[in-house]
């Protein structure tokens, strides 16, 4: 996470951060829509109509991340697409 934060804050390396979450973001969403056509519990839903940036996600898994750093800090690895996941999950909970 420390790494992704320092990028994020050099204006030279946002970008690569910002299309490493537009795809962690397309990932999470578009798994969360077959579960819902499905008819599969999703695991966050957005209000009618939302749309989710990267920009977005990044800070979400910012704010999950910095909520909860003791838990994620014990993991040997923290994987961001499940610390974007339940981001989204307490940001829009069903």
């Amino acid at each position: 996470p420390s790494e992704f934060f320092e990028l994020y804050e050099n204006e030279k390396t946002r970008k690569v951060v910002e299309i490493y979450f537009n795809g962690l973001v397309r990932g999470v969403t578009w798994s969360n829509t077959l579960n819902k056509n499905s008819g599969k519990p999703t695991v966050f839903c957005f209000p009618p109509k939302q749309v989710i940036t990267a920009e977005e996600g990044y800070l979400v898994y910012k704010n999950e991340y910095l909520r909860n750093q003791e838990t994620w800090d014990k993991l040997p690895f923290q994987p961001a697409g499940l610390i974007l996941t339940m981001g989204l999950q307490t940001k829009y909970p069903c």
